[in-house]
């Protein structure tokens, strides 16, 4: 298997709490983004976007040693 990222941690439980909370809040972000009123689906698609770039900050947080 290929991985992309080696950081030389383990991953932790806190690791997999904090990818189990992105999943959830991303799937409820999108589901919210495919509702059919305009307002709720700019509210979802904005809600993807800022759970992506949170989990992107812990990632590189988490490899650059910081957390």
């Amino acid at each position: 298997m290929h991985t992309t990222v080696k950081t030389g941690k383990t991953v932790t439980s806190k690791d997999h709490v904090v990818c189990a909370t992105f999943a959830i809040l991303l799937t409820l972000s999108v589901k919210l983004a495919l509702i059919p009123s305009m307002v709720w689906s700019i509210i979802g698609w904005w809600l993807v976007y800022k759970n992506w770039e949170t989990f992107n900050t812990y990632c590189e947080q988490r490899r650059n040693g910081l957390r």
